[in-house]
């Protein structure tokens, strides 16, 4: 971030200092995460679901903390100088909005009931071609997450790609006035988060927002091959680009071809390539490949981003495991990404058999029981030789496999770990490829982690 004194924080904030302090101290960067703090930042004493992060600010100070800044109900429990909030997370996000008003960067925010991620990633690479900027870190996407973005951003940055996403309404408006993105990017819209959004429709609607907030100088990226997407192109007050397959798209995709580890497209005319598993990740590429010919980058410049690109881990992530290719999609899982997995698996060249570990697809809501329905039905008319099921759900999704007519032999149904990977390891013979996936809380990376090497899993999770 540009630096700001203690002064500025105070005022920016509407803080009060309590106790003594240079007024002209620099601040130089905000942290949440005591054992991140450097000298000379700011660290937030959040409210965290277990521990309130006044505990954690004498070791923010001792770790050369510039200044603290806590909720004023937090008062008794710091005995040295700080600054007393009425929100501190909102003290966040307002020092943030701060920092990014006065940034000159090109700001681009990503949304999307799927795909956020890997399109923001490959936003990002596409623009390092030529440009200097920042991303979102790992899936800061939320309240603290997009705030924490934008105060990466300092005088020398030209861009930010930033990831906003939502599980109850509103969320999407709010991270969008912190932003203020004069691009913005709509992945995909679908059943997903229906806990807190309980509809499609509500989806679309929380979406929408991002683009509603465009400048209108500002472009929307629309994905023209979900219809969902497209009927918004009307809607809304800036400039729209499509993206994709579909005939009327601006930047479109004509042909494609996949193999194990890579997807080749003809963009436009010209033909791109990155390393990667999976046709879903057109859409990704699409809109990177607009992206970057929007601020007038070449089709060879584009290339040499889309190079940089690597999945991040659980998202389609291709690894060698001890008997064959595994791919770890182990991230999350939605209705539409359970598909996406399905067509990747039953697409991939070269293979003895094809088997697909899932569990269960979370925050569904009310919908929970009928979209894993849907799932079993999907299973059933697929091309995957073997499916295992764990979670909550897998007797639902098994039922309806069987009662679309997929085979008793092609499915089983586990309550523990320990016993899937046992069948999975009989089951799963020489080049064979197994996909694994499932919604964060299910942990299935470590199913991921029983079919590689030890030192291989070790290492991967010494990484993420």
């Amino acid at each position: 971030m540009d630096s700001v004194t203690i002064q500025q924080l105070c005022d920016i904030t509407g803080g009060t200092l309590v106790g003594r302090a240079d007024l002209a101290a620099t601040v130089t960067g905000c942290s949440i995460d005591s054992r991140s703090v450097r000298p000379g930042d700011a660290f937030f004493a959040l409210f965290g679901e277990q521990h309130h992060g006044v505990s954690f600010a004498q070791s923010a100070v001792s770790s050369g903390a510039a200044i603290v800044v806590a909720d004023d109900t937090a008062q008794g429990a710091i005995t040295f100088p700080h600054i007393a909030v009425p929100d501190c997370a909102e003290a966040l996000a307002q020092i943030a909005a701060s920092n990014r008003e006065n940034s000159e960067a090109l700001v681009i925010g990503v949304t999307g009931s799927v795909g956020k991620t890997t399109t923001r990633m490959m936003i990002d690479s596409v623009l390092k071609a030529r440009h200097w900027g920042v991303q979102s870190p790992s899936n800061f996407n939320n309240h603290l997450g997009v705030p924490l973005t934008l105060l990466q951003l300092n005088g020398d940055h030209e861009y930010a790609v930033v990831e906003i996403g939502t599980s109850m309404p509103g969320e999407i408006r709010q991270l969008t006035q912190i932003a203020q993105p004069e691009f913005g990017v709509l992945t995909r819209i679908s059943a997903a988060h229906l806990r807190g959004l309980r509809t499609v429709k509500d989806v679309r609607r929380e979406k929408q927002q991002l683009l509603n907030l465009l400048p209108e100088e500002g472009i929307a990226f629309l994905n023209a091959d979900d219809p969902l997407v497209l009927e918004l192109e009307d809607e809304i007050q800036a400039r729209t680009v499509l993206f994709g397959s579909h005939p009327d798209a601006d930047v479109r995709v004509s042909e494609f071809q996949c193999t194990q580890d890579s997807l080749t497209a003809l963009i436009d005319g010209v033909e791109y390539q990155i390393s990667a598993c999976g046709s879903h990740h057109l859409s990704a590429m699409a809109a990177a490949v607009a992206i970057g010919l929007e601020v007038g980058l070449s089709a060879r410049e584009i290339q040499q981003g889309l190079n940089l690109f690597r999945p991040a881990r659980g998202r389609s992530q291709l690894l060698q495991g001890l008997s064959g290719p595994v791919i770890d999609d182990t991230y999350n899982a939605s209705p539409a990404s359970v598909q996406a997995a399905i067509s990747t698996l039953e697409n991939f060249p070269g293979q003895n058999r094809r088997i697909m570990v899932l569990s269960d697809m979370l925050d569904l809501g009310q919908q929970a029981v009928t979209l894993h329905e849907e799932a079993g039905a999907l299973l059933a008319s697929s091309q995957i030789d073997h499916i295992l099921l764990s979670g909550e759900y897998a007797e639902t999704t098994v039922e309806s496999f069987l009662e679309s007519g997929g085979h008793q032999n092609r499915v089983s149904v586990f309550h523990d770990i320990g016993q899937l990977t046992t069948i999975l390891e009989i089951i799963a013979g020489e080049g064979d490829v197994v996909l694994v996936k499932g919604s964060r809380a299910t942990r299935m990376e470590c199913v991921v982690d029983f079919l590689r090497p030890q030192t291989d899993a070790q290492e991967t999770r010494r990484a993420a």
